[in-house]
């Protein structure tokens, strides 16, 4: 159901952007050039990587994203971000197919980087890369956060419906780090106490709306 969603919120943003992109291009006097505000909302690949003894899964779903990007010089832009992915943990020991379900999971990402963007008209295509941190949240009392290193990586593109407002659509690559001999979230309280992950990979595509103040 929630896939079915997410892809017809795809399809509509596809179609505003199309039709969007057909317009009129703004005049160079009316292209506001200011500080924008963003708000989206998508759906996350969670990802799954090896532990000691099994293999931890993190369930797709839903996430949302709000940045503020401030105009520099060349088309360049400073993006601060903050993203969120609600979810669960599941766990699966090796050779058994028993699957646990470890603890309800947010996943924040707290991210500062930069978007360069070639403006055709009322289409601005965009490449983006950001750095910062991640942190993951289990949920149950018996595990504790995990703080790392991340970078992500993105592509999309902005649409202008007129000088102040319009869409933006694109897919990122996330990459949490994980440092050599960091334990993953599991305390000495939990029954999967020692147990320590490898990197994990996720992915995302979001749309959603942007403001120019």
């Amino acid at each position: 159901m929630l896939k079915t969603r997410i892809l017809t919120l795809g399809i509509v943003l596809f179609s505003i952007s199309v039709s969007f992109a057909q317009l009129k291009p703004m005049t160079q006097e009316k292209n506001v050039r200011g500080i924008e505000l963003i708000g989206m909302y998508g759906y996350q690949f969670g990802g799954s990587f090896n532990a000691y003894k099994g293999k931890l899964t993190i369930n797709d779903s839903d996430n949302m994203m709000f940045a503020i990007n401030i105009p520099m010089k060349y088309g360049m832009m400073v993006e601060l971000s903050y993203g969120r992915q609600n979810t669960y943990l599941k766990f699966k020991e090796y050779g058994t197919n028993i699957t646990e379900n470890i603890s309800d999971l947010a996943i924040e990402y707290y991210q500062i980087g930069g978007i360069k963007g070639i403006k055709k008209g009322n289409l601005v295509p965009f490449g983006q890369f950001s750095l910062g941190a991640t942190r993951f949240h289990p949920t149950a009392s018996n595990y504790t956060d995990q703080w790392t290193f991340s970078i992500t990586l993105g592509l999309g593109a902005k649409i202008h419906i007129n000088e102040r407002f319009g869409l933006r659509l694109q897919a990122n690559m996330l990459i949490p780090m994980r440092f050599s001999g960091v334990g993953f979230w599991f305390g000495s309280g939990g029954g999967s106490a020692g147990i320590t992950a490898d990197g994990i990979l996720q992915g995302n595509i979001m749309g959603g709306l942007f403001i120019k103040i």
